[in-house]
This record gives C-alpha cells, sequence and structure tokens, in this order.
C-alpha cells in the first residue's frame, strides 16, 4: 500500500542495515533477519524499479550468498540500467565463487555491465572466491573496453591503484609486459 519512493526508504534505511552493529539488537536476531531476507526476496519481483534496485542493493548486504545469487542474476534480464547495476554490485558484495565467476563474465559479455561488474570486485568479501586467473586472462582480450574493465577489476581485487605497468591501450607486445606482471603478482599473492 506504501507508495514506491517510501518502500524504498523502508529497504534503504532499515532493512538493509539490519545487520549493521548499531542495529538494535532485537533487529540483528535470526528470526528478525531470516522474515527480512525473505520480504527482500518477495520485493524482487515488484512492479517499480526502484524497489527492484534497492532490494537487490539490500540482499548483498544481507542476504544468503548460498540462496540469493541466482535470484539475482535472474534481474539482469530487466531492461533497466539501474536494476542491472544494482544486481550486479549486490553480486560483488554477496561475493562467494559463483558471484565472482558471475562478474567475470559479465565483464567479458555485457557491454552495459562491464564496468560496474569491475567496479563490484571492490565489494567481494573473501578475495579467494574470485577467479583471478580468469581476470588477469581478460587482459589479453583483442576488445579495448574488456581490457578497460579487466584492470579496473584487478585493481580493486589488489586494493591498490598501481596497474603494474598495464596499459589496456598498448600493443600487444606491451601489454604482453604487464600480463606477465599481474601473472606473477597472482602466483606470488596465492603461493
Amino acid at each position: 500500500e506504501l507508495l514506491p519512493e517510501t518502500r524504498v526508504g523502508v529497504v534503504q534505511g532499515f532493512l538493509a542495515r539490519i545487520k549493521d552493529p548499531k542495529a538494535p539488537r532485537d533487529y540483528r536476531r535470526k528470526s528478525a533477519h531470516e522474515r527480512v531476507v525473505a520480504a527482500l526476496r518477495e520485493h524482487l519481483a515488484d512492479e517499480s524499479s526502484a524497489v527492484v534496485s534497492a532490494s537487490a542493493l539490500a540482499l548483498g548486504r544481507v542476504g544468503d550468498r548460498g540462496k540469493d545469487v541466482d535470484p539475482l542474476l535472474g534481474l539482469l534480464q530487466d531492461p533497466t540500467p539501474s536494476v542491472g547495476v544494482a544486481v550486479v554490485e549486490a553480486l560483488g558484495r554477496l561475493g562467494g565463487e559463483d558471484a565472482g565467476a558471475r562478474l567475470v563474465d559479465l565483464i567479458e559479455n555485457a557491454p552495459n555491465l562491464r564496468m560496474p561488474a569491475a567496479e563490484a570486485f571492490a565489494f567481494i568479501p573473501r578475495a579467494r572466491d574470485v577467479p583471478v586467473g580468469d581476470v588477469i586472462d581478460l587482459l589479453d582480450d583483442d576488445r579495448l573496453p574488456v581490457r578497460e574493465a579487466a584492470i579496473v577489476a584487478l585493481k580493486r581485487l589488489s586494493r591498490n591503484k598501481d596497474s603494474l605497468g598495464f596499459d589496456p591501450g598498448a600493443n600487444a607486445a606491451s601489454r604482453k609486459r604487464g600480463v606477465a606482471r599481474w601473472r606473477a603478482w597472482w602466483k606470488a599473492r596465492k603461493g
């Protein structure tokens, strides 16, 4: 019965913050959390794209990576750009191997979500859930926008602004040297 703007406010101002340490203790209880997540999942089918976007973002904060990745991915069919961007950020915040793999796939195959997907790597809680080797492989892609997004993703993952000498617009030989540096970085991190 509430206006979409009011529902968005409730989702952003309350439901998305139920896990915050400053939330009242009763709201952080498991039973309250389960009710909130169920309500957010229902809102993914709302007729208002603003409510859907807010609910997707909230699920990224308080949802379950085992249960919420697939419903969020289903929203990528929505033609509303804000919904796609919200889903991509939510995937990053949820984390998990499935979400990490989907973000790599979006960088490679979804031109309209390529940069939001690259930026979402900054939110992934556990770097070990990310197929970093696959992101590095994207540095070799023939398409400049894919290489640009891949370097953004790697800089977000490494929590560093250094591109390790990789310039996505450089010639192939120069790019190979940069890719080799990223592979060495990843090998050192894994080891």
